[in-house]
């Protein structure tokens, strides 16, 4: 008998915790029209970013907000964190809107005495969209996953993590001391990478050709699979051009004291 309420008391205490925890997230989720060569923008600060691609003309978003779980009232705070879509047939908007957590800590009875700073929540997207539509990112520190993109994808992160896979186009990408991962199937106009000290990985399929401008600082960590791409500094600079598969369109590399490895895929 004894055993029988133990067991009870067990299963009751995983159903509180598994319900406590599905009350503590939020999850909005939307479809979307969009033309085939629209864009899909996206503002966050802190969480994940996930998309993929498909042939058609919707974009689909599923956007989960989590507590930070730092925050004695981390429910409340998700509760307030809103996510914003603005829709149109050639733009999608998509935001991280944290505005109604600075009224929260103003008005709390504790934020009021002790000046308590809110942790703010995570909020994942996991979005698919039109294979040729632009994407444009401006997040602090998120993990960002793109896969098989064949348009311009325009990025920028503080510390985040990214990952792009299979891209067919173009690419602007800024991260201050990010760790990025770039695998190019082709590369169709300029594009640019810049980092002060993070790092790049950069992988090039056969058919991705490009020439290579780099402009890296003494303190940077540079290595390449390709043999055309040695660092040659003239005139005491720290610039090389160098073609790889071909060459093709210009990408330009800056780093002041990151690293930067070139790949062969």
């Amino acid at each position: 008998m004894k055993l029988n309420t133990l067991c009870l008391l067990i299963i009751l205490a995983v159903c509180c915790g598994n319900l406590s925890f599905s009350q503590r997230t939020k999850e909005v989720r939307k479809t979307v029209d969009l033309n085939a060569n629209g864009r899909v923008s996206i503002k966050t600060y802190k969480g994940s970013i996930t998309i993929d691609t498909w042939e058609k003309p919707r974009v689909e978003i599923v956007a989960t907000v989590e507590p930070d779980g730092h925050h004695r009232d981390d429910e409340e705070l998700v509760r307030e964190t809103e996510i914003r879509i603005d829709e149109s047939p050639d733009e999608i908007r998509i935001e991280s809107d944290y505005d109604r957590l600075e009224h929260h800590r103003r008005h709390s009875f504790w934020g009021f005495f002790v000046g308590e700073n809110i942790t703010l929540p995570f909020v994942h997207y996991t979005i698919t969209m039109p294979r040729t539509a632009r994407v444009a990112i401006d997040d602090y520190k998120s993990e960002s996953h793109i896969t098989d993109l064949h348009a311009p994808l325009k990025l920028e992160t503080y510390k985040g993590t990214v990952s792009v896979d299979g891209l067919a186009g173009s690419i602007d990408l800024e991260t201050y001391k990010g760790e990025v991962t770039v695998t190019l199937a082709k590369l169709d106009s300029d594009s640019r990478l810049k980092t002060e000290k993070g790092r790049f990985d950069i992988n090039f399929a056969p058919e991705a050709g490009c020439t290579i401008d780099l402009d890296i600082g003494r303190r940077a960590d540079y290595h390449s699979d390709f043999d055309t791409a040695r660092l040659n500094r003239r005139h005491g600079e720290d610039r090389m051009t160098t073609t790889i598969n071909g060459g093709g369109p210009s990408l330009r590399i800056e780093t002041k004291k990151g690293e930067i490895r070139l790949r062969k895929k």
